[in-house]
């Protein structure tokens, strides 16, 4: 009954929110083009972020089991909303890819995108130490759980960013780690992750219709969610096998367009496009 509230809680500040966030960045010309070049909303992926906490505060509050990691999860999600939020605003634009980003950086340019970096690098490292907790040893055992943690944390917000190039595939790509997480994450745990996975459903068909865009704000909420109840509670050998595919992901986008790459595989083609409306 309480995750019944707590799913409700969440579509509905995630549907009302949407629609408020929309009139405001419209009214606020928080704009910018789309891959079609119409100028759209962007940063409305607060909306779940507002409807996520909301659930997760009423399983804190009313919930039967431990409430830390509800905590944690709250926590991890403003901060990396935050970061996004920045990189929406008041982004750096010319620059592109996390190798473009950190190479400006060293030459005396920082940009939000390297800003971002480092301050999500940084908010990993925090957030996975939250429930090592749990490891007796604080040896090496314990240093290298933390590092791939973090690591998993991080990628997996980032690829959340590299995927929000169309509308609803970064969405898809939450919902894609969120089924590996459901087949990973003892039920329990991954009740954490629900009213996050629900608030996202509720938003994205208005993604996919064009009228909005989650931003770098939106993903990497969605990324830091996913990518936490992962790292918290996988075992590890499943959790350094989906951090490598990350870092695979993240080196081979420096070098080939994913956009590409699913325009060339009719099966890949035909998922992205499920639900989309190219306004």
């Amino acid at each position: 009954m309480h995750l019944a509230v707590a799913l409700a809680l969440s579509g509905i500040v995630t549907w009302f929110g949407a629609r408020g966030l929309t009139g405001l960045m419209h009214s606020g010309k928080a704009l910018v083009a789309n891959y079609k070049g119409n100028r759209i909303p962007t940063a409305v992926g607060l909306s779940f972020l507002f409807g996520g906490m909301t659930g997760i505060a009423w399983l804190i509050l009313w919930g039967e089991g431990e409430p830390s990691p509800g905590y944690g999860l709250i926590i991890a999600m403003l901060g990396a909303a935050l970061l996004g939020l920045l990189d929406d605003l008041m982004g750096t634009s010319g620059v592109k890819g996390l190798k473009g980003h950190l190479t400006s950086w060293l030459g005396g340019n920082l940009t939000t995108g390297a800003l971002k970096a480092l301050g999500g690098g940084s908010l990993a490292l925090f957030v996975a130490r939250l429930q090592l907790h749990r490891v007796t040893e604080r040896g090496m055992l314990f240093l290298a759980d933390w590092m791939v943690s973090a690591g998993m944390i991080a990628l997996a917000m980032n690829l959340l960013n590299l995927a929000d190039l169309r509308p609803g595939r970064a969405g898809k790509v939450f919902l894609l780690l969120s089924l590996i997480a459901l087949g990973l994450v003892p039920g329990e745990r991954f009740v954490w992750l629900l009213p996050v996975l629900f608030s996202a459903l509720v938003y994205l068909p208005g993604d996919l219709q064009g009228r909005f865009m989650m931003g770098d704000t939106g993903s990497n909420v969605l990324g830091i969610a996913v990518g936490t109840v992962l790292a918290w509670w996988i075992p590890w050998h499943w959790k350094l096998v989906i951090t490598l595919s990350l870092v695979a992901l993240h080196l081979a986008a420096e070098r080939v367009s994913f956009s590409k790459v699913i325009a060339q595989n009719s099966v890949l083609r035909r998922i992205d496009g499920w639900g989309r409306q190219d306004n």
